[in-house]
């Protein structure tokens, strides 16, 4: 293990009690990709891992996303909630120090603050599609400002599937503790 690894794994247990984030429900195990897709709780399970004070709003715009996408005919469900620091440092290294494609930006996410989710659609077999429906856009991402939530792909043209917690709803903890990660692990 890294020192950037022991530091990340020492940093979630405090972000976890700073915002009252669940620690038993970030992934369900044997959950690595579409073809272990859990049961229909999924979504239920996601929700209950956000920071408490923003749960409702991700609730409420889950409900509008799940009316809109039935009048495609498409389901959308949360891949990703919660994640350890541990697990976006992985994310990060990902198509820099290790091999795939770059999937994230930052090691400063608001996943790990329980204030941001991923989307992707169910295909009909009950299995993730993660290329979104050109009307994604224009129907589902606006039901973001709506319930006081923003989509990082209408803010600043990237991540399609991203939506957090609006800028200006963020508590200043997060605003420290995203510079010490920033400061721990310079040019992310």
């Amino acid at each position: 293990m890294t020192a950037a690894d022991t530091w990340a794994a020492s940093r979630d247990e405090t972000i976890r009690q700073a915002f009252g984030l669940a620690t038993d429900l970030l992934r369900p195990a044997g959950v690595i990709g579409p073809a272990s897709l859990p049961d229909v709780e999924w979504n239920a399970r996601k929700v209950a891992t956000l920071a408490p004070a923003f749960r409702e709003r991700f609730v409420h715009f889950l409900d509008l996303t799940e009316q809109k996408g039935a009048e495609h005919g498409v389901d959308f469900i949360v891949w990703e909630g919660v994640r350890s620091v541990a697990r976006q440092l992985k994310l990060y290294r990902q198509g820099r120090t290790t091999p795939g494609k770059i999937v994230t930006r930052t090691i400063a996410s608001n996943h790990l603050f329980g204030c941001a989710i991923d989307l992707c659609a169910r295909s009909l077999k009950g299995q993730p599609v993660f290329a979104l429906p050109p009307w994604y856009v224009t129907d589902i991402l606006p039901l973001a400002k709506v319930c006081g939530l923003e989509s990082l792909y209408l803010r600043a043209g990237i991540d399609r599937p991203h939506i957090e917690v609006a800028r200006k709803d963020r508590p200043a903890l997060i605003v420290q503790f995203v510079e010490e990660l920033k400061a721990s692990f310079p040019g992310t």
